[in-house]
């Protein structure tokens, strides 16, 4: 039996069809959304890993500065020694010479 336009068949299924469009819709919109979301998160991840390496870097230029101020520590303690040593040879060769 072929449909007829006093059944409402017809009036049906365009309501259908209209339906299945907009589900269709949303169902892309959706999509776009997490593809989106998706794109997010792996700049996020980037970003971590971008932080997670500067702070190795950071902790590892600590390390050196920290380094370099025990060597500056040690040479200029050997400096202060040298001069002290040097300035009471001085005095007492002056003391002793005059």
């Amino acid at each position: 039996m072929s449909p007829t336009p006093d059944d409402g068949w017809i009036e049906w299924k365009n309501h259908v069809l209209t339906e299945l469009k907009r589900l269709n819709n949303s169902v892309e919109q959706y999509r776009d959304k997490q593809q989106a979301i998706l794109i997010e998160v792996a700049e996020l991840r980037r970003i971590a890993a971008a932080i997670e390496k500067y702070k190795t870097e950071q902790e590892h230029l600590s390390m050196d500065v920290a380094k370099a101020k025990v060597y500056i520590g040690v040479i200029s303690a050997i400096a202060a020694l040298a001069t002290s040593a040097i300035v009471t040879v001085v005095f007492q060769y002056i003391l002793t010479h005059m």
